[in-house]
């Protein structure tokens, strides 16, 4: 069954008096969910911070920080007080869900939003269009900071929009969204999945699947033993260390991967791609509309190479050489070739074919505007 609980008496309120003059209120509480085999959670929350940590019990414990400003101790009392929450708890299957009475909250307050009769921004929670103001005099000020500590190996959905989400220690199956605000996962385990509309996304020190998308902001993981798939329309991504496989797209930004053992697939509008360090990659495919493609590293375990810029030049420095015929077709641009014990031929169609050892696969390097360079380097250099 589902159930409203207001917030009132016999909650803990604490009031203190903010920097610039108003009035502040803040209300604690409390769930403590059923115990189950195989916990879910489905959290909705509009505006605070999100934290989730791994907790010691079999149910998921939730504690709420409601935080509200008016310009007066009353006023800003009754604000708290108007936070809502419907809870369901079957053990196996629960959800939580912060309530914002559009009565009482008309327009949320949220640093850096939009503001004006000309510039509004809303967002969509719960089935309905909630407007935002980066105006404190326009909105009502009031957050929901939340903390989840999650049983092992337990599965959480949480849509925390306006705000920062993160998760420490994490176990199972995790999904977090938001439309602003920074995404973050650290020394998880499992499938990790953070989609965000505008905001950083970070990862670090996961072992299982990483899932990591923003409309708009960076992507930075490192040491994840992972499958890794990484994408952002506007911003670029960087993996340091870690082992699996990699699919990164971009729509406009930098591709960079530093340290990682494992194959690497990357796509990019606008902006190259640039692996240092690889090592027992099966698979290298590049592809960049605009931006040129670097790599490094021992390649030997190649058994896959497929590099394409539309506008971008290719450097291949390798430790180690993978048996592989190599076919370089450049539209225009300088080819060079410094691979001991290759032979390098050219065809009819001007392509040059460089066959390392006999009777392996067939790569392909091909830039329609930009010189390609392979060559052999000393590991360490």
């Amino acid at each position: 069954m589902r159930r409203i609980v207001s917030l009132a008496a016999g909650l803990v309120l604490l009031s203190l008096a903010s920097q610039a003059g108003a009035e502040t209120a803040t209300v604690t509480r409390d769930w403590q969910f059923k115990e189950a085999g195989h916990a879910v959670l489905r959290l909705e929350n509009l505006v605070g911070d999100l934290r989730v940590e791994r907790g010691t019990a079999a149910g998921f414990h939730i504690s709420v920080k409601v935080t509200a400003e008016a310009d007066s101790q009353a006023a800003a009392q009754s604000l708290a007080e108007a936070v809502q929450f419907n809870t369901r708890d079957t053990g196996s299957d629960g959800s939580f869900e912060v309530l914002l009475p559009e009565d009482r909250f008309p327009v949320i307050y949220r640093q850096g939003a939009s503001h004006g009769w000309f510039d509004r921004s809303y967002v969509r929670y719960l089935g309905e269009r909630r407007r935002i103001s980066g105006d404190a005099s326009e909105g009502v000020r009031i957050r929901v900071d939340i903390l989840v500590r999650a049983p092992a190996e337990a599965t959480l959905r949480a849509r925390n929009l306006l705000g920062n989400s993160t998760a420490d220690g994490f176990s199972g199956d995790l999904r977090l969204d938001g439309t602003s605000g920074r995404l973050s996962s650290m020394n998880g385990s499992g499938k990790v999945d953070l989609d965000a509309g505008s905001g950083a996304v970070e990862v670090a020190t996961h072992d299982g699947e990483v899932r990591a998308d923003t409309g708009s902001g960076h992507v930075t993981i490192r040491d994840c033993r992972c499958h890794i798939v990484a994408d952002t329309g506007s911003g670029g991504v960087e993996i340091t260390g870690g082992e699996g496989d990699i699919d990164a797209d971009t729509g406009s930004g930098q591709v960079k991967v530093h340290g990682f053992k494992g194959s690497v697939r990357a796509d990019t509008g606008s902006g190259g791609v640039v692996v240092t360090g690889s090592s027992g990659a099966r698979e290298l495919v590049a592809d960049t509309g605009s931006g040129g493609v670097s790599v490094s590293g021992d390649l030997s375990s190649l058994t896959k190479l497929d590099i394409d810029t539309g506008s971008g030049g290719v450097t291949l420095q390798a430790t180690a050489w993978p048996v592989m015929e190599i076919v370089v077709d450049t539209g225009s641009g300088r080819k060079q070739v410094d691979v001991p014990g290759a032979t390098v031929t050219t065809d009819r169609h001007g392509r040059i074919i460089v066959g390392i050892g006999t009777g392996g696969p067939r790569g392909v390097i091909d830039t329609g505007s930009g010189s390609v360079q392979m060559s052999t380097v000393t590991a360490g250099d």
